[in-house]
Formats: C-alpha cells, sequence, structure tokens
C-alpha cells in the first residue's frame, strides 16, 4: 500500500490538526443503568502509572459502546464468547474500603449458554 502525503502536516497552524475523539466511552454512573448489544471485543490498556485494564466493545442499537472493566466485570466477560449478545446492567457502588473508591457492583447476562466459555 502507498500512502501519498499532499502536504507537510507542520503543526504550527492549529487548522492542520485533525482532532481524534476517544470514542463512546459509556460510565456507568446510574443504579439500574444497562447495556444491551453484542460484545465485540475485550482489549487490555497500559495505562502510565496505573497498570494494565481491560477496555471492552459493544454493538448496541445506539451504536458502538466502549466501557472500562473492572474486577466484577472481567471475570463475568472472560466467560462470554465475543459475538454473544448480553446485556449489563449496573447496580451502583459497594462499600468503600480503606482510602480506595466504593467498588462499582454489575450483573451480566448473556443470552444462551452457547454463548459461555467452559471453564
Amino acid at each position: 500500500m502507498v500512502i501519498e502525503m499532499t502536504k507537510k502536516n507542520t503543526g504550527k497552524n492549529k487548522n492542520e490538526w485533525v482532532e481524534v475523539s476517544a470514542g463512546d466511552v459509556h460510565d456507568f454512573e446510574s443504579d439500574g443503568d444497562e447495556l444491551i448489544g453484542i460484545y465485540t471485543e475485550s482489549k487490555t490498556v497500559e495505562i502510565t502509572g496505573q497498570g494494565e485494564s481491560q477496555m471492552y466493545t459493544i454493538d448496541t442499537d445506539d451504536g458502538i459502546k466502549k466501557f472500562w472493566g473492572s474486577t466484577i466485570l472481567d471475570q463475568a466477560l472472560a466467560r462470554i464468547k465475543e459475538g454473544a449478545m448480553i446485556r449489563i446492567k449496573f447496580l451502583g457502588r459497594g462499600i468503600q474500603k480503606g482510602k480506595k473508591q466504593a467498588p462499582k457492583l454489575f450483573k451480566v447476562y448473556c443470552q444462551s449458554e452457547k454463548d459461555l466459555i467452559p471453564f
């Protein structure tokens, strides 16, 4: 593949820059908040100074949604095959321990036992 550049981007003129969005990252905040769609991807992301975290993608009726993993989500979604129809329901926050934030609590569902990865 050959890519030709017709104009060099010097970065000096702000009109030469193209904004890149992180996409629609869903942040579960309200009790009962739900995402329903086809589970399309799980990706490990390195976060500087914090280690690794999972970023998940599902295709919903409202478009592609991405969301960060948590212990509960990581454990549940590790058992579900990509391509499965899933439902994630935010139950609220658990009990705060020490100086850490209170954990977010979830229920995760899939439509069929065929969507589960045996363990």
